[in-house]
């Protein structure tokens, strides 16, 4: 054999795949684990969880200014509009209107909530594809004038309601399970159709999530047809399409993977920008906001061994803060306080397997299996980041138990960091 021979390097045998995945899974929880601890040192969260007890979600309204902020920067040319349904709370809208931001809303509660932050509804776009008559009636007359649609009984509700208002038809992509949307051959026939009965049309909506397989791709497909539907539009029969609407599905920044926010707004920029300022183009952000602007602190209230793994009861659950996770599948990131503290050492920290349970008595009320956590003891901390997004509004008072109270975070003339506002 030739001493330039390439001899082909045997696969990585599955235990070692394994191993290198664990390796990474470790090596990802270290540094969210330092960057914790950096944050919790600043806010003084040990003292405030301490102080308050739990179960406790800790509100940063300067991580809601900064996301958006972010969202700002990646999306200069784009009107960026807050969903309501992720986190509703009055800090956060409050923050986002400060940051210059919209509204999106599917309910008149939701508009009352914008009212009630003395915020105007024509900030807002009411987006649910299905409504009753007098909601629309209601919403149009508080002052909001963009509304989506997607079929013709729903378009019909709009007629003569208000001269000014005007409609988004969501479109529906053709791999698509969701309850909404219009098939793009039929797009412009509904438009065609509300111009007959005085409504107008501003442009199209489409939804793409960046869970789906292949999110940018799907995204730039998405973008594209109702391009290609707007220009149709105006060509052939002078509709006056001038706006895209993005819908949500931004990712939260612990999401990541290929469709990252970079990768899903770098589609948006590389197709629409060139068309702006003669396309109007608008987006929604819910999870992306929401998720990283809350933190929950959570504690063990008892214990016990079933089937070799240690099971650690909690004083929150699947029917409280962690409700938003059921059916999703998804594990949630979760530190003890006292491994937190200590994260600025390098020593590292034993792991093991084990099942955390909720508040309730009902046995669907388990919040993760084989997740790795340190030893715990009853009344030991855990700290769950990233917990803001459809976590506190769709917690219940299953067996009467009070929903988690909400500490809202505010700057400290004294210290220069923020502290709880209890």
């Amino acid at each position: 054999m030739s001493i330039d021979t390439v001899i082909p390097s045997r696969p990585r045998s599955a235990a070692n795949r394994i191993r290198s995945a664990e390796l990474q899974r470790e090596e990802h929880r270290r540094s969210d684990r330092a960057a914790l601890h950096e944050y919790a040192s600043t806010i003084g969260l040990a003292a405030l969880v301490r102080r308050a007890g739990t179960p406790l979600f800790v509100l940063d309204p300067a991580r809601v200014a900064g996301e958006f902020e972010r969202f700002t920067e990646l999306l200069p040319f784009v009107r960026l509009r807050y969903a309501l349904a992720a986190l509703p709370h009055p800090a956060v809208i409050r923050t986002v209107a400060s940051c210059g931001g919209g509204f999106d809303a599917v309910s008149t509660g939701e508009l009352a909530m914008l009212a009630h932050e003395q915020i105007p509804a024509s900030d807002a776009v009411f987006s649910h594809p299905i409504k009753r008559a007098d909601d629309i009636a209601t919403a149009a007359a508080a002052g909001v004038r963009l509304f989506v649609a997607d079929n013709p009984a729903e378009v019909r509700k709009f007629a003569g309601v208000h001269p000014e208002l005007r409609l988004l038809l969501r479109l529906r992509r053709v791999a698509d399970a969701a309850h909404f949307g219009i098939d793009s051959e039929h797009a412009l026939n509904l438009a065609r159709f509300a111009t007959s009965l005085g409504v107008g049309v501003a442009g199209f909506s489409v939804h793409v999530d960046a869970s789906e397989p292949d999110a940018p791709a799907a995204l730039s497909t998405m973008v594209h047809e109702a391009l290609r539907l707007i220009d149709e539009g105006n060509a052939r029969w002078g509709l006056g399409l001038d706006t895209i609407d993005l819908g949500g599905g931004m990712p939260t920044d612990h999401e990541g993977g290929e469709a990252g926010a970079d990768a899903m707004t770098a589609v948006v920029r590389s197709i629409l920008a060139p068309r702006v300022p003669g396309l109007s183009v608008l987006a929604v952000l819910g999870r992306c906001i929401a998720a990283p602007a809350m933190l929950l602190a959570t504690s063990v209230v008892g214990q016990a061994t079933r089937d070799g793994e240690v099971w650690h009861y909690l004083d929150d659950g699947m029917h409280g803060s962690f409700a938003g996770l059921r059916g999703s599948g998804e594990v949630p990131t979760m530190f003890s306080l006292s491994e937190v503290e200590r994260a600025g050492s390098d020593a590292r920290e034993p792991l093991y397997p084990c099942t955390l349970v909720g508040a309730s008595t009902d046995g669907i009320d388990v919040i993760a299996r084989g997740i790795p956590l340190p030893p715990l003891g009853v009344n030991d901390v855990l700290l769950c980041p990233d917990m803001g997004a459809y976590s506190l509004v769709m917690a219940s008072n299953f067996e009467a138990v009070h929903r988690t109270r909400v500490h809202v975070l505010r700057p400290s003339r004294a210290q220069g960091k923020r502290t709880v506002n209890v």
